[in-house]
């Protein structure tokens, strides 16, 4: 018989309650907050932490179960886990199931005198802990007793990949006993992470989810190696990070956020434009992504050159010069004037593009002068005047028009008459918020991809998909987004 494999039955126990949600959970005997009591044994500002739904029959669970069942391949992964379990010398009736209710919580340690090394703990508050101590102390394990520790026995998995401690209903996992014992010293000692930490690293997003991610990236921007990212004052400002994957009734939404609260940021200093406007999309394209005040990402980069390697940055803007008084190429100007709205949209191998501008006479003059010198510029790239002010831009593996239509600039790889349209076609405001926005027909996306998913199987998968849609959105205290899968 198989002995059992620690931490794959700790990272695999939130599918198995996923995929046989319908099983229902057994009675609960935990501590009246089992959340507080494994987070006590992360360490508080950890660069890693997940939390895992386990309940059957909690939402995010059930909505998962749901979804798979749209996918009909519900069933065929459900047998394949208890096949698993049976290698294991397991059934999930009798010993998985009255484990599960309470969340998993692994947490990435970082290792003193080890430099940026990170060794892994898991924690899982169990809801039975005769179950879970029938299941430590079968004979066909091989797990080895090495001692105690703080009241909890410690064991050593029979090929020594780690250490796992059993305390009741607690069972701790880690990849040395070292870490295993300080899990147990920060639990009994109150030095662990406490709820109300949690809290605050996943505020703004949603409660009801299957898995949440969050970190505290300090530690890894102080050191050596992050310096000259330090430089950018958006970078310095970052705290750390979370992440949450939430399954609904109608698809599956990822929201996450930055946070950029350690020190004071300018609206100037963001990436993206501030602000909760949106930018509008294409109404009646198969997709579109929109971009509000696109200007403010060209100037962040250069920002971010200018602070990272001030001697690149000044070549950078010595050659801007010359090119500049010696071909009439204003290229930063012609960034600058990019404040309207930028937005994409095409199917397959089209692509059109349009931006707002601010002075079009200005990005007018800047095309023409592109064309009359481009091949001093780049050799291997023609571009002629195709009439309407349009010009026709090929390459070794590009070919696309361009020209300034009204007060938005326009290029793609259609017919003038085309993008001419496109210039003048209605918008629909997006549903998201911030300066960036999107919305997809997912199956077109993913056959993009090619042959991958031409067999029978992802067809069925593909049926099923609907709409890729999101938004990003930046203030000066955090970066945050949403992305939504549409499960028809």
């Amino acid at each position: 018989m198989r002995r059992i494999r620690w931490k794959s039955l700790l990272a695999g126990v939130p599918v198995v309650a996923c995929v046989l949600a319908a099983c229902g959970s057994a009675s609960s005997s935990a501590p009246s907050s089992p959340l507080a009591a494994a987070l006590s044994y992360i360490p508080p500002g950890s660069p890693v932490v997940a939390t895992v739904a386990t309940d059957p029959n909690s939402a995010p669970v059930k909505s998962l179960s749901a979804l798979l069942a749209k996918f009909q391949v519900a069933n065929l992964v459900a047998t394949a886990l208890k096949q698993e379990l049976q290698k294991q010398g397991l059934t999930y009736d009798a010993d998985v199931k009255p484990l599960l209710g309470n969340p998993v919580v692994i947490g990435g340690i970082s290792v003193a005198g080890a430099g940026s090394q990170v060794k892994g703990v898991g924690v899982w508050i169990t809801k039975d802990a005769a179950k879970l101590g029938a299941l430590v102390n079968r004979p066909s394990n091989g797990d080895k007793k090495i001692g105690s520790h703080d009241g909890a026995t410690l064991y050593r998995s029979r090929d020594g990949s780690n250490v796992f401690a059993v305390d009741g209903p607690t069972l701790v996992i880690g990849d040395t006993q070292a870490v295993v014992d300080g899990a147990l010293d920060r639990h009994a000692n109150g030095g662990g992470m406490s709820l109300a930490q949690y809290d605050q690293e996943i505020s703004g997003l949603p409660s009801q989810t299957l898995v949440q991610v969050f970190g505290n990236v300090a530690s890894l921007l102080a050191t050596p190696k992050a310096a000259q990212a330090r430089q950018i004052p958006w970078v310095a400002a970052i705290k750390g990070y979370a992440v949450s994957f939430s399954p609904t009734s109608s698809g599956i939404s990822l929201d996450w956020k930055v946070d950029t609260t350690g020190r004071q940021l300018t609206p100037a200093e963001l990436p993206l434009a501030a602000g909760s406007a949106a930018p509008a999309l294409v109404a009646n394209g198969p997709g579109s992504l929109g971009i509000r005040d696109p200007a403010q990402i060209a100037t962040f980069v250069e920002s971010a050159l200018q602070a990272v390697d001030p001697t690149k940055y000044a070549q950078f803007q010595a050659a801007l010069v010359a090119l500049r008084n010696g071909f009439g190429i204003d290229a930063t100007g012609a960034l600058s004037r990019l404040t309207g709205d930028l937005i994409t949209t095409g199917q397959g191998p089209v692509s059109l593009i349009r931006a707002g501008i601010s002075d079009p006479a200005s990005v007018s003059q800047t095309l023409a002068n592109l064309q009359k010198h481009i091949h001093t510029l780049s050799p291997r790239t023609n571009m002629r005047p195709i009439g309407g002010g349009f010009y026709l831009v090929t390459g070794r593996s590009l070919t696309f028009a361009v020209g300034v239509v009204g007060a938005q600039l326009v290029a793609g790889n259609v017919s003038p008459a085309r993008l001419r349209a496109f210039a003048t076609e209605p918008t629909t405001p997006s549903s998201g918020q911030g300066a960036i926005a999107f919305s997809e027909s997912l199956p077109q996306v993913l056959k993009l991809t090619g042959g991958l998913l031409h067999s029978a199987e992802a067809q069925v998968i593909l049926s099923q998909l609907g709409d890729f849609s999101g938004w990003i959105a930046n203030t000066p205290s955090a970066l945050t987004g949403n992305a939504l899968v549409t499960i028809k």
